[in-house]
Formats: structure tokens, sequence, C-alpha cells
């Protein structure tokens, strides 16, 4: 990375002793070379020239009189100033493939056909699974509990494996970083059985018992695909990319449609994602003077983006004086790629119950993951992320996870825990959960965490900060409320977040009709 503009040729001045600023002390000089390389504006990072400019564009000139000045003013330009760093997609007609004009595009577009296919290969080596492996699965990705439990019993129990390509068609929504980590360690744990390859290898063959019919990758190439496991922050050059894209077979008619949908979709490598690539470049005697980065993540960005921000904690570790602000938004970084395409102008699609669930799976994976940064060793006060739900998509997004984890704790702390529950469970009372298992199921695929993690956003303990509407407060998180003097309604319109518009008639009618006697209360 070019830390500043090309230089000239450095001149020597004679008598440069008799300089007034070179007769003053070393520490007068170092205040004089702060204020000189200062700039309101900051440092902006151009990532297709991979130069570091001014953002106002101004030039430093002092370091030009002399070599004695420019060895002082090492790395002050980087120490006084804030960088800011955006995402990037740089098309480029010679690195189209299928229709995607963009490398991150070409990414994006690979990470989909990897995934599909990894889940497909568990899919067809199900019967190796064990339950301590399960466990192990869990264990090292409890955010994953109930989903990966649901997903295992969908492959043993369903040989069409019809509600996992039902869900296959919703973009990323369920292939989360944490969801893909969990696939990925499964099959690890399972390649040890010597009937593994055989029965992987049956992803990789057009047949009926295909679930998709047909397979993304060519014959012969399942160990390559077990292999690929870039890093949600990679940026990849074009002939790591082609590398794995000769292994696709000739394209299909829905991989077709994939590439015709996101042709008119820009997607980016994120702020974070180039941040982490420039760091990596740099010399770590350049690293250390770097103070203050801001990521202005403000496009839609590939290859889960809740998770790039743990490619930087070895930097922050290494310069513990260095201070990172993300800026995300669920509607613009954060959401699935074709957002547009289910999500109108209106956010008709997102007041619907089962898309409000399936993208609230992006804010959890995202809550959850910058929460367990410094689990993973972020240092404290390096790392700050901020999530912008300001628009009435997004905040109803985040009051529905929001109300969502406090139904969650209660009912775990009242009825059991998740694993144990199932349609015929008893509450405390004696009385069967049939009605509440079909109206809160997909709460039980919640984090069991959840709920503390929002009690550090909502309370201020946590490196997350929100940006709110002009309108709202940010509220105390009180998974306290007494819900066993709520009916079923009040459960029911709190989880949901509906609005009166929402209801085709009477709302006690509506309510009752989905949920049965809505004047039947949980005591």
């Amino acid at each position: 990375m070019t830390t500043t503009l090309p230089a000239p040729r450095i001149v020597e001045p004679a008598g440069q002793q008799q300089s007034p600023l070179l007769r003053l002390p070393r520490e007068l000089r170092d205040e004089i070379y702060d204020y000189y390389a200062y700039d309101e504006e900051g440092l902006a990072y151009d990532y297709p020239s991979k130069t570091l400019k001014y953002a106002s564009g101004e030039e430093l000139n002092l370091p030009l009189t002399c070599k004695m000045v420019a060895n002082e003013m090492k790395g002050t330009h980087l120490r006084v100033n804030a960088i800011t760093f955006i995402p990037s997609c740089l098309e480029r007609e010679e690195d189209a493939f299928r229709g995607l004009r963009s490398l991150s595009a070409r990414f994006e577009h690979l990470l989909h056909c990897a995934r599909r296919t990894k889940l497909i290969m568990l899919h067809h080596a199900a019967e190796c699974v064990t339950d301590d492996m399960i466990a192990q699965v869990i264990d090292a990705c409890p955010g994953m509990s109930g989903v990966f439990r649901a997903v295992i019993h969908s492959l043993g129990g369903n040989p069409r494996m019809w509600d996992i390509n039902r869900t296959m068609k919703l973009p990323r929504d369920e292939f989360t970083a944490s969801f893909c980590e969990a696939v990925q360690l499964c099959l690890d744990l399972i390649s040890s059985d010597p009937r593994f390859e055989d029965l992987v290898s049956q992803a990789f063959e057009p047949s009926d018992r295909h679930p998709r019919h047909y397979p993304h990758f060519g014959k012969g190439s399942h160990q390559q695909i077990l292999d690929w496991q870039p890093d949600p922050w990679l940026i990849p050059t074009a002939e790591e990319l082609s590398r794995i894209e000769q292994l696709l077979i000739p394209q299909s008619q829905e991989e077709g449609d994939w590439a015709r949908q996101h042709s008119h979709v820009k997607l980016y490598f994120s702020a974070t994602a180039i941040c982490a690539a420039t760091f990596r470049r740099l010399p770590s005697n350049v690293r250390k003077h770097v103070r203050t980065v801001i990521l202005r993540e403000d496009c839609r960005a590939v290859s889960n983006p809740d998770a790039h921000a743990e490619g930087l904690i070895r930097f922050c570790r290494e310069n513990l004086r260095l201070r990172i602000l993300s800026m995300a938004g669920l509607t613009t970084n954060l959401a699935p790629s074709l957002w547009e395409h289910f999500a109108p102008a209106k956010g008709a699609y997102v007041n619907t119950f089962h898309a409000r669930y399936f993208y609230s799976r992006i804010i959890v994976d995202w809550v959850t993951r910058t929460a367990d940064l410094r689990r993973r060793g972020m240092p404290n006060e390096s790392f700050t992320a901020t999530l912008d739900v300001r628009s009435e998509e997004a905040f109803r997004l985040w009051r529905y996870v929001e109300r969502a984890a406090a139904v969650a704790l209660y009912l775990v702390e009242r009825l059991g825990t998740q694993h144990e529950l199932t349609s015929e469970s008893v509450d405390s009372h004696g009385k069967p959960c049939d009605v509440l298992m079909k109206t809160f199921a997909r709460t039980w695929r919640l984090p069991v965490h959840l709920s503390a993690v929002f009690n550090d956003v909502m309370n201020g303990r946590s490196m997350i900060r929100l940006e709110l509407p002009a309108d709202e407060l940010l509220e105390p998180f009180t998974p306290t409320i007494p819900f066993c003097q709520w009916t079923w309604t009040d459960f029911v319109l709190s989880y949901h977040v509906f609005k009166d518009q929402d209801f085709p008639g009477d709302k006690e009618l509506y309510i009752k009709t989905f949920l049965g006697d809505s004047s039947d209360r949980t005591s």
C-alpha cells in the first residue's frame, strides 16, 4: 500500500541546521508535525489504486524539504488522522465470468454453490453423523444449536430434503457464517468414516436421489470443495477464483437465473475486508503508527459480513492503541444480495411473519458474533460497531428479534431447555405446550445466550451501538417482564410486532383464529 502520494526526489538544502524548525527541540518539532499532518477529513483508502490519500485532496510538502524532516515525520499522518475504508466493487471486462463482471460477484457465486454442495454432501453422509458429533458441533457453535439440530433431523428423516431445498431458494438466510462453520465442522468430523468418500461423492453425480437433481461441481471434485474454506473476509484474486470455477459443471438453468438476477445488483467487498487485506500488506512497523480506522459499510457486502470483523483481531492485538469504528446497516451492508427483490420499497415482504424470521437470522448472527469478538481475542477498547436501524424495515426487524429474545428467555426458564421440548411437553403446571410450541417453534432456534447479548446492547455494556430512528429512544432490555400475566394475544403482539394495518379485520378475532382461545392465560 502506498501511504502517501508519490514524492519527487528530496533535495537536501544547504545549511539545514540554520532552519528555525530544526533548531527547535524535538518535542516541539513533533507537535508541529502533528499539527501540520492533521486534516479534519482524515485519510481515505482507494482500493483500486491501492493508495492512501488525504480525503480533502491536500498534500504533504514539508517531508520533501530534507531527509531529516522526512525521517522524523514517518508515520505521523497515520497516527494523527482517522483512516476511512469504504466497500469496493471493481467491474472489469477481463474479470467477467458467466455474466458476473466483478471479482466480488464471482466470489459470492462460488460461495453460493459451495455452501449448497456441502449441505448436500452432509445430506448424503447423514448416516455417519453420531450424537457425539452433533454435541461437538454445538459445543463449537453454540449459537447454532437449534438450527443445526433441526437440519440434522431433516437430513435424517427426509430423503428428499424438501425443507432444505425451500431454504436454499432464499439467498444467504440459512447460510450465515455460524451455520456454514457448523456444516463444515460436521463434515470434518465424519470424514474419518470409511463410508464418507463414497457417500459424499454422490453430491457430485446427477440422479433422482440428488436433492437438487443436478450438482454444481463436476464428478470427482468433492475433496477440492471440502478443502476450499476461505475466510469470510478474504479478497481473492482472479486466479484463486478460477481454480474453483473450473470445477463447475456447464451452467444450469437455476445457476443462470442466479447470475441474471445478480447482474443487476452490485456486490461489494466490505470495507472491513479491504481494511484487513490492506493491513496484511503493510509491514508491521508501518501498521503500528495507525491509531483510528473508520469502516463505512454502506454497500451490499459479499461473503457473510457478519463475520468480517474477526479478520481484524490480530491487528488489534498487535497494536493496542488502534481504535476501529465499524458503521454497518441492516438494509445496506448486511441484507441479502437480492433484498430489493424480496423486500419492495414499502416493506411488504418484510412485514410478513416468514420474512421477518428469515431476515432476523442475519441480525442474530451479526449481533452474537460481534458480541463474541472479545472471547475470540479482540481487546476490549479496540473495536466498536454501530448498527444503523433507522429505516422502518430495519427498526421493525430489530424490535422483532429483541422481543423474540425476551420471549425465548421466558419460555426456556419456564418450560425447560430447548433440547428437551417437544409438542408433547407440559409446563410447570402440567398444561400441554401444544399451542405454545406451534406458535413459538422458531423461537427455540434462537441462541440461548441471545437475551444476555441484547441485555448488554440495550443497557450500553456492549461494543455494539445502535443508530435508532429520531423518534425512538434506547430502552433498557427487560426480559423479566411478568409474562405469566400475559394472554396468548399479548405474546403474539409482542413477538410479531404487528401493526394495525397488518390485520385484515378484527385483531382479536385474527389472533383467536391463529392461536385458538386468546383468553387462555399462560399461568
